[in-house]
């Protein structure tokens, strides 16, 4: 099974509340238990603290550097034990 990755933009001023889905790839009732990483690269992005709500991850990115694409990548454990990895790509640009 292929899953397409998903596009994200900001402007390099913004700061704002992205939500990372996981709920195609986990099991009715199953949850996000702990949040293992969220990442981005290249550095210049600012990422505040992700939090886990049922089979979703949240965290505010702020800042970047314009006409930059970064790579996000969150690893979470969920309530059954599995270790799943959702990504995005983020493109900073003056709008």
């Amino acid at each position: 099974m292929s899953y397409a990755i998903p596009r994200l933009d900001k402007q390099p001023a913004e700061s704002r509340l992205y939500t990372f889905d996981f709920s195609q790839l986990m099991l009715t009732g199953e949850t996000v238990a702990t949040i293992d990483s969220f990442t981005a690269t290249p550095s210049g992005l600012t990422l505040g603290t992700a939090v886990a709500s049922g089979q979703r991850v949240q965290n505010r990115i702020s800042a970047g550097v314009t006409n930059t694409q970064y790579k996000i990548t969150v690893v979470v454990t969920t309530s059954l034990g599995n270790v799943l990895e959702g990504e995005a790509n983020l493109f900073v640009r003056d709008i």
